[in-house]
């Protein structure tokens, strides 16, 4: 292998990257121009009055309704950013741009999503509780960050609800089985190409309990599109699954006991490698049928 040639795989694989690095960006150009735009609604709010302003400046920044609102803008734009940017990716690499879609698939295939997701969330709710058992300052840091959200609000709910099972879902969907799956593909084996995605999906997130349980969701949302090479089907997973994770959560339990912890587990990850099975079945009927 020429040097060139190194190079270019090298310049490839950093390439894939970029998606990441771009959500990262807009992330932190969504807190700086939020606060911008904060001070000076502030200041018009306060007619002109600075006593204590730097003190409601401060809390109103750690508010539930600025911090999903900042999240809802770099979410909003990340979309639109990604969409284009994946799109113009399918077409240069010659794939079809039409093949995104849940048209078509038989009725199964969202038995088996509605399967995947609620028995994931099972899943990586185990992953957390035994990884807060190894390791109680992730748990201390998570429950930490939590709180410093202060999620209540006069339009929290709705914002928490708008970003967490929608506009969330979508933007990480496209930026990372989309984006980087695609990228990364180029160069590397499916199993490197997931295995990839799914660290970058993990490394994303603001603690390493998120992370660790992140980063086993993105890669079985990576498996999912290995098999289905729809990005639709991965998005309404994503959907599905946090959406589970905001009203199920109060009903999630591990067990009390050794027989019903691993039962449950068992039960957990049985239900989820049915959900697998349907949606493989299923996208299997369709890629036959085109």
């Amino acid at each position: 292998m020429n040097r060139s040639s190194q190079r270019g795989k090298i310049r490839q694989f950093l390439w894939c990257m970029a998606p990441s690095i771009v959500i990262l960006a807009l992330q932190n150009a969504a807190v700086v121009f939020g606060s911008q735009v904060y001070v000076v609604w502030m200041f018009w709010q306060a007619h002109g009055d600075i006593d204590g302003f730097g003190e409601r400046f401060s809390k109103g920044l750690t508010s539930a309704d600025f911090l999903m609102s900042v999240s809802l803008g770099y979410a909003a734009v990340g979309i639109l950013i990604f969409a284009v940017w994946y799109r113009s990716l399918k077409r240069k690499l010659g794939l079809r741009t039409d093949k995104d879609s849940l048209r078509g698939y038989p009725p199964y295939l969202f038995a088996g999503i509605l399967l995947f997701a609620a028995a994931a969330q099972y899943v990586c709710e185990y992953l957390v509780v035994i990884l807060a058992k190894l390791q109680p300052d992730w748990l201390a840091w998570y429950e930490e960050l939590i709180q410093s959200l202060n999620l209540s609000g006069q339009n929290a709910d709705i914002l928490v609800i708008a970003y967490t099972v929608f506009f969330g879902p979508v933007c990480e969907e496209l930026c990372f089985r989309g984006l980087t799956f695609q990228l990364a593909g180029r160069i590397l084996s499916p199993s490197m190409t997931n295995l990839i995605q799914a660290l970058l999906f993990g490394g994303m997130h603001a603690n390493p309990l998120q992370s660790a349980y992140a980063f086993v969701f993105g890669w079985l949302l990576g498996q999912i599109y290995l098999e289905t090479e729809n990005l639709a089907v991965t998005i309404l997973i994503h959907i599905l699954f946090n959406g589970a994770g905001m009203c199920l959560t109060q009903f999630i339990g591990v067990g009390t006991t050794p027989a019903t912890f691993f039962g449950i587990l068992f039960a957990s990850l049985s239900l989820a490698y049915c959900g697998f099975l349907l949606i493989r079945k299923a996208a299997s009927v369709k890629s036959f049928e085109a």
